[in-house]
């Protein structure tokens, strides 16, 4: 019996991926909301020590997830980022516009979601 291998995943290049802007200190960052590449950057930094679990940090808006939430939303835009460096942008005011681009970005993503299950018009 022959052995299954399982197809390598493509993934958009990045310069193809939608990006969600947030101003920090002055200087322009881009968020990435796309599920492969958090996936990704959440294994990345779960494999350094971080304990880092997206489903709970993008769902639970507490202070703390949302930070942790921010090196892996920063990530595939901006590799150079130290989970640390990620980190020490977090602040009150950064608080505050991530937790509003969250909220803005999952509200569409279940209304899509929804609208999916919606029966299709007669």
């Amino acid at each position: 019996m022959a052995k299954k291998t399982a197809k390598p995943q493509t993934q958009t290049p990045v310069e193809d991926l939608e990006k969600t802007s947030i101003e920090i200190n002055g200087k322009t960052y881009y968020l990435c909301f796309d599920l492969k590449r958090l996936a990704e950057a959440e294994s990345f930094y779960r494999r350094q020590g971080y304990n880092v679990n997206l489903l709970v940090n993008l769902s639970e808006f507490t202070l703390s997830g949302t930070r942790d939430a921010l090196p892996c939303l920063l990530r595939p835009f901006h590799p150079e980022l130290t989970w640390d460096q990620a980190q020490d942008l977090f602040s009150l005011d950064v608080a505050y516009k991530l937790g509003g681009i969250i909220a803005e970005v999952m509200q569409k993503a279940l209304g899509k979601a929804a609208g999916s299950l919606e029966a299709p018009a007669k």
